[in-house]
């Protein structure tokens, strides 16, 4: 058995019982003894006597259980009436009869219950029981060890079973479970004439003052199975969805529904042969998301599975090397697309229904779009030799930083040492690169293909297309965009010459800490970039240029300074608040933690002194000045001791712009209000424009933060198609609804998804789901708590993964893998307040609820947690965090605890070792909900996911009850996104940064004082506002979108003449204020006044969009006052 399986096993025996209690009389838990408050014993899986009402101690109220940035519309949980009764409906074909089955069992009192029959005595012995605990234990031990007393012992029996036949007539109220409860099975005929079945178990005990804990019916559960005839799957409403993308996923996912619905309760269901065995309800649902296979192609050829019979073609040495290259590259590469089309040709043969037949064509015709474009790639290659040239550094590239990558975590150490190291202890010798097994998965491969027409063709097709690579997460992404950069930076300064220097991609996130952790991944790739252009320089091959290859990183000073020096934030006083710190290496302030070349710390574990008590620079790899900032490898026999190419400081940045530019997408929102910030687009510089923009997670390019972005993306494209060509857009995603529209809406242009989907969920060629395959799947599990808190259900839920995983491990029952895999719960909240709550609890009540759960106290997991919070703006550095959730467990240097996080681990969080995790509560987005829960399992342990769910929120209680057929077929459930630039709140908002953005950097009038100059009629300043508005109409190209076309057209219009106003009338304007003039500016911060009237508030990020509208209305009120 998997140890995930264990661990599931003794969480439900600890939830849902039995095996809670101690062993009773038959040595079984059949007949356990459970001693204590029974009503605290079991969380779910059971139905309470008639109105009986949540205790007021566990109830809560519902202020606390959903606030208002957490709750979809809750339920109040204050005196909730508990459960009752629960059901299952399901559907038969016409002239069957199923065989109907309930199972439950009582908690009868074993010794008197003296609170309700003796409520005196019951003090007395409360009392008693109190002083017989020791004065300085604590209060839960204190609490636990009275109720233990004074409640009692309670002793498990099952009821005998009760079943019943079941046909289209249904079945009468009947009394079952030895007149415990009652079962009724509702009716109904389908047009269809199949039947549907409603089945419905009730307690039929009426509650008492007390709580009823013997009235109470524990282990729960509905079972159907076909006597004659069959279960059919549950029937969907019959309509054709209005749109192309709702039809394609009728398509993709048309054959899969469930056999059962629950109704206060989750369903299961076995099939075998394709035919339905058996439904019941199930308490604590599981379902498998399948793992997807993305190295091995197969195609159905004559009936039989056939796979693709070149593996070597894959191979990235022989591609670094220049082994295959040529005409044999070009026929291999060729077999490749052949083996694709051949797929494509196998699609047509899937049955369809016959109103979505249009669509699977559509669908068809897109795959062989993709196929076309692939050969049109080779077709390149052959014809090219300056192309292949640069396809073949860009491949040694990738193999050479990969190579790095595995000797800076010492992978394959004889001394079993893992990185990063510290000074001295990193391997800097050379290092056969062309010995390195790496292979790149088929479609990162057929991804540059695709794309290299686009990048280096003659009349550039597809260039106005954004790619968006649509793969599951952990498939390779990243690299497959990294491979396509690389290329392009080789490709600009081979084919370019000093004009393909500065900035040639730009790559955008959302979270700064998926930003600094990709910081760290990308460098890597740009210091093989660099290795490779030192050697060519040195061997007499001037090709690649003299320009070192760099990367920077522009995101908030809380990440990285924006200065060298001038404030406490500086580089200079961070650098030396480094060198006095005793713990360096948890005070590091910058982005980067290691060598990405040879993997030596940048800053010691604890602080290094010379002789004479001054920090010994030695150790450190950050250099600051007040006129400079250097970040080296410490290692003096690293390639990189002299210097590393990244950068992370504005000044930086803006002063030699670095070939890739890696940044949070808000952080562009400052380019206007810097007189430099056009350099970073090519403006003002000696350098072509970025010729490749790279935006990932592109699901969360959506709402304010989407919106916003359309308008100031516009801004930056008009510039960086300045002269006259734009740049290439790859965006990625694992999650996306609705791309097209969002693509069109932010950046004026189609898209084209790859790769593009085939007519099945399982299959589309380049990856397919291992379907069948647990040992590689990811399990998820789903509880709903009855009559607890949401705070008070996740702590117990959190309690029993911790204890169960803790005792596994000291039994032995799991391997060392799995016990580093389920060492670790990740705990993931939708909101700050759900976080706070759980990490206040991990000092409390999860401790105390482990000592519940422990089988005896000799296996009590220690309460003292390590908790590492993962949030915005968390204490612990990001390089920091990154390497303490990677330190493996050893039970001499146990790993961390427990994870509380929010949305932010949904992103690029890679953690391998990470196998176990707690969501609380069903994110709003499923998108978010599969970004999340897809951050654990990752490696060779499968993972698993406990989803927590609240029965205050409704939508908590659908996806529980509809648990397993949602995660079966939970991509189809993405919500679409939305952008809606054109809006009138957006433009108000962001129209004019745009406008200035373009103007400021696009024109002459780059000088602060410059603002003033402002004439709408010149040349120059009439053409490149004229550029931004055809740029933004494009975001509208549609026959219904007139209204929003008119609308940009005229606040743009409205914007250029206040402007020309202000300029022509307000004396000294600029663009923004200077600390030693008060004179009128254009750009204003929200809060501050305008002066003579002049100017706009605007953004200087995108961060908070929401939040600052609160302030914009502040600040206008006060201006409409004053």
């Amino acid at each position: 058995m998997l140890g995930r399986d264990k661990t599931l096993r003794e969480t439900r025996r600890r939830l849902i019982g039995p095996g809670l209690g101690k062993p009773g009389p038959s040595g079984t838990h059949a007949d356990e003894i459970i001693e204590g408050r029974m009503s605290l014993a079991y969380m779910q899986g059971m139905l309470f006597p008639r109105a009986e009402r949540s205790p007021a101690d566990l109830g809560g109220d519902e202020a606390e259980d959903a606030s208002d940035e957490d709750a979809d519309d809750p339920l109040s949980m204050s005196n909730a009436m508990l459960p009752a009764s629960m059901g299952m409906s399901l559907c038969i074909a016409p002239g069957s009869k199923v065989q109907i089955t309930v199972d439950a069992a009582v908690y009868e009192q074993i010794e008197p219950r003296e609170d309700a029959e003796n409520p005196e005595a019951a003090k007395e012995k409360a009392k008693a029981a109190e002083a017989a605990v020791p004065a300085d234990a604590p209060r839960d031990e204190k609490a636990a060890k009275r109720r233990s007393k004074a409640d009692g012992r309670w002793q498990r029996r099952a009821l005998a079973p009760a079943s019943q036949a079941v046909d289209a007539s249904g079945l009468e109220t009947t009394l079952v479970l030895e007149d415990h409860a009652t079962l009724e099975v509702l009716a109904r005929t389908l047009p269809s004439g199949d039947v549907l079945l409603t089945t419905s178990l009730s307690n039929v005990h009426e509650a008492k003052n007390a709580r009823s804990s013997e009235d109470t019916l524990y282990q729960v559960s509905i079972r159907a199975e076909p006597l004659e005839g069959q279960i059919l799957k549950y029937p969907a409403a019959r309509y054709v969805p209005p749109t192309d993308e709702e039809r394609e996923l009728r398509v993709i996912y048309g054959e899969q529904r469930p056999y059962a619905v629950g109704h206060g309760v989750a369903t299961d269901w076995k099939l075998e042969n394709d035919k339905c065995e058996w439904v019941c309800t199930e308490a604590l649902p599981t379902a498998h998301v399948w793992r997807p296979v993305f190295d091995n192609l197969s195609i159905a050829r004559d009936g039989e599975l056939v796979s693709f019979d070149d593996d070597e073609l894959f191979k990235i040495a022989p591609l670094a090397n220049g082994d295959l290259s040529g005409p044999e590259l070009i026929e291999r590469l060729t077999g490749l697309v052949d083996f694709y089309e051949e797929w494509i040709a196998s699609q047509a043969a899937i049955p369809v229904d016959s109103e979505l037949e249009a669509d699977a064509s559509r669908m068809i015709g897109r795959c062989e779009r993709s196929a076309e474009r692939m050969k049109e790639g080779i077709r390149i290659l052959q014809s090219d030799e300056s192309i292949a040239r640069c396809f073949m550094l860009a491949n040694r590239a990738m193999l050479m930083s990969m190579s790095h990558a595995g000797r800076a975590t010492g992978r394959g150490r004889e001394d079993g040492m893992q990185g990063p190291f510290a000074l001295g202890k990193a391997e800097t010798g050379p290092i056969d690169y062309f010995d390195n097994p790496a292979q790149w998965r088929p479609f990162q491969l057929a991804f540059f293909l695709l794309v290299l027409p686009s990048l280096a063709g003659a009349e550039l097709p597809d260039r106005d297309l954004v790619d968006v690579i649509w793969f599951s997460t952990g498939g390779g992404k990243t690299e497959a965009y990294l491979f396509v950069s690389a290329f392009e930076l080789f490709r600009r300064r081979i084919l370019d010459g000093k004009a393909g220097g500065g900035t040639g991609v730009i790559n955008r996130y959302t979270y700064r800490f998926l930003t600094a952790d990709q910081f760290q991944r990308t460098a890597g790739v740009i210091c093989a970039m660099e290795m490779i252009r030192r050697e060519l320089t040195a061997s007499g091959d001037p090709s690649v240029g003299e320009e070192e290859f760099s990367i920077g990183l522009f995101v908030g000073g809380e990440v990285s300074p924006n200065s060298f020096a001038g404030s406490h934030d500086g580089a200079m006083s961070r650098t030396q608040e480094l060198l006095d710190s005793s713990q360096p290496r948890d005070a590091n302030p910058y982005p980067i933690e290691s060598c990405p070349s040879c993997g030596t710390l940048l800053v010691p574990e604890e602080k290094k002194t010379k002789p004479d008590g001054s920090p010994d620079e030695a150790y450190y790899g950050f250099i600051a000045t007040a006129n400079s900032f250097t970040t080296r490898c410490p290692e003096e026999d690293c390639a990189f001791h002299g210097g590393l190419p990244v950068y992370f400081i504005d000044e930086q940045l803006l002063r030699a712009p670095p070939s890739f530019l890696l940044g949070t997408i808000d952080k562009f929102a400052m380019i206007p209000w810097k007189e430099n910030g056009g350099v970073l687009l090519g403006l003002g510089t000696k350098w072509s424009s970025p010729s490749l923009v790279i935006q990932d997670e592109l699901h969360l390019i959506s709402g304010p933060l989407g919106t916003l972005a359309g308008i100031y993306e516009a801004a930056f494209e008009t510039l960086m198609a300045s002269g006259g060509k734009p740049p290439k857009v790859i965006a990625s995603t694992a999650t996306i609804r609705n791309a097209s529209v969002q693509c069109r809406r932010i950046y004026g242009r189609p898209s084209m998804v790859f790769p593009s989907p085939g007519l099945r969920a399982e299959d589309s060629f380049f990856s397919k789901l291992d379907t069948g395959n647990k040992e590689r799947s990811r399990l998820y599990a789903g509880v709903m708590a009855q009559g607890l808190r949401s705070t008070v259900a996740a702590s117990w839920t959190m309690a029993t993964l911790l204890q169960s995983s803790y005792e596994l491990v000291e039994a032995g029952e799991l391997t060392a893998n799995e016990a580093d895999s389920y060492w670790t719960l990740v705990a993931y909240h939708n909101s700050k307040r759900e976080l706070g709550r759980i990490v206040n609890a991990t000092r409390d009540e999860i401790p105390t609820r482990m000592k519940v759960y422990a089988s005896d106290e000799e296996v009590e997991r220690p309460s003292n947690f390590q908790v590492l919070e993962l949030k915005a703006h968390a204490e612990t550095p990001v390089p920091r965090a990154r390497q303490l959730l990677a330190r493996r467990h050893r039970p001499e240097q146990p790993a961390i605890d427990v994870v509380p996080c929010t949305n932010i681990i949904s992103v690029g969080v890679d953690i391998d070792r990470l196998g176990m995790m707690m969501v609380n509560g069903q994110p709003k987005l499923s998108a978010e909900y599969i970004q999340a829960t897809s951050r654990v399992g990752r490696g060779a342990v499968p993972g698993l996911v406990l989803a927590a769910y609240s029965p205050s929120k409704p939508r908590d209680r659908s996806h529980y009850e509809s648990f397993r057929d949602y995660h079966e077929r939970f991509y189809s459930f993405v919500e679409p996104t939305s952008v809606t630039p054109g809006a009138l709140p957006a433009i108000e908002r962001g129209l004019h940064a745009a406008l200035v953005t373009v103007v400021r950097h696009g024109t002459r009038l780059r000088k602060n004082a410059a603002a003033r100059q402002f004439d709408p009629a010149e040349h120059a300043i009439a053409a490149i506002i004229e550029r931004l508005e055809q740029r933004l109409l494009r975001a509208y190209d549609g026959p219904r979108e007139a209204e929003e076309r008119d609308r940009i057209s005229t606040k743009l219009t409205e914007k250029v003449m206040e402007w020309a106003g202000w300029a022509s009338a307000v004396e000294g304007l600029q663009y923004t204020f200077a600390s030693n003039q008060q004179r009128p500016h254009l750009l204003v911060r929200y809060g501050n006044k305008k002066i003579d009237g002049a100017g706009w508030h605007t953004l200087q990020s995108m961060r908070h969009v929401d939040k600052e509208i609160i302030l914009e209305d502040m600040a206008l009120a006060q201006a409409n006052n004053s």
